[in-house]
This record gives structure tokens, C-alpha cells and sequence, in this order.
């Protein structure tokens, strides 16, 4: 963006100077106006040492949600003819 006001203001600059007045000719009148553009195109384009600021952009929220908490049914022992004996439960978040 700057750059480009630089290139408009240069260009302004340049395009007064190139109107004729009266089909008369001044030789040194063209210097000043590019001087000072030259200036005001340095002064735009210049790389800047101040940090930049985004506040458009807000990052989203941290949630930390606590872990979920299983819950369980109690132990349920089966024994079986054979002598076997299992342990179930069932759990569920």
C-alpha cells in the first residue's frame, strides 16, 4: 500500500509538470517536485523496526474439560457345574 501511494504521488509529481504552459519550456522546474517525491517515497517505503500489532484476530478459548468418570455396575460372580467361577461388570462413561 505504501508503495503505491509513493508510485501516485511520484507520478502526480511528474504529470504537473509535463502540462504545458502557454507552449513555454521551463528548464529547472521539474527538480523540486521530484525531490520531494523521491523524499516522500523513501519516507513511505522505508522497513519500519516497530513490531506490528494484529488485533483482529482473538484466538479461541481453552476449555479443560475434568476427565469423564466411568460408572460401574458391582461384580457379579458365576460359578459354574465344571467349578469355574467368573467375575462380570459392566461400565459405562
Amino acid at each position: 500500500m505504501k508503495k503505491l501511494i509513493a508510485l501516485v504521488l511520484v507520478t502526480m509529481a511528474v504529470s504537473a509538470q509535463a502540462q504545458h504552459h502557454h507552449h513555454h519550456r521551463h528548464g529547472g522546474n521539474w527538480i523540486a517536485p521530484v525531490i520531494v517525491g523521491g523524499v516522500i517515497g523513501y519516507a513511505l517505503t522505508r522497513n519500519h523496526s516497530e513490531p506490528v500489532y494484529n488485533y483482529g484476530y482473538v484466538p479461541p478459548p481453552v476449555v479443560i474439560q475434568p476427565p469423564l468418570r466411568s460408572v460401574c455396575t458391582l461384580w457379579t460372580e458365576t460359578q459354574y457345574a465344571d467349578g469355574t467361577i467368573t467375575r462380570t461388570r459392566t461400565c459405562s462413561q
